[in-house]
């Protein structure tokens, strides 16, 4: 039995180096990458948000930003979706690419709400108990 799992270990090693497997894509596929940016009022790109809340949709991982408005996340290279919320603004969705090895930069613009006009509320009449 120990001779066929050699025997056969042998036939894929062969096979695999006979093909000429790239071995710096497998190396970027193993490398983490960074995300890493800002999350800035869409109106006045100056002003950061601090304390916005920034999650990784497909791991349920978030970070709050820091006094800059920056966050950074470490993840294996993929596709992520990042939802960015903050109180008084719309929540939005931001997809990125983690590339192994490499920090994706992203400046992360949120809009403001609307504030629709009040709305006027009449006295209530005067009753007695």
């Amino acid at each position: 039995m120990k001779h066929w799992i050699f025997i056969l270990i042998m036939l894929v090693t062969t096979q695999v180096f006979s093909q000429g497997v790239n071995f710096s894509l497998v190396a970027g596929l193993l490398q983490t990458g960074n995300v890493a940016g800002k999350v800035l009022d869409a109106n006045e790109t100056d002003t950061s948000l601090v304390f916005a809340t920034v999650l990784i949709k497909e791991l349920d991982l978030q970070v709050a930003t820091d006094m800059e408005g920056a966050f950074s996340f470490q993840l294996s290279p993929g596709s992520y979706t990042l939802e960015v919320d903050f109180i008084g603004y719309q929540v939005q969705e931001f997809v990125v690419e983690v590339v192994g090895g490499e920090t994706a930069q992203e400046a992360l613009l949120l809009a403001p709400l609307k504030i629709q006009s009040a709305q006027l509320i009449e006295p209530i009449e005067s009753f007695s108990f």
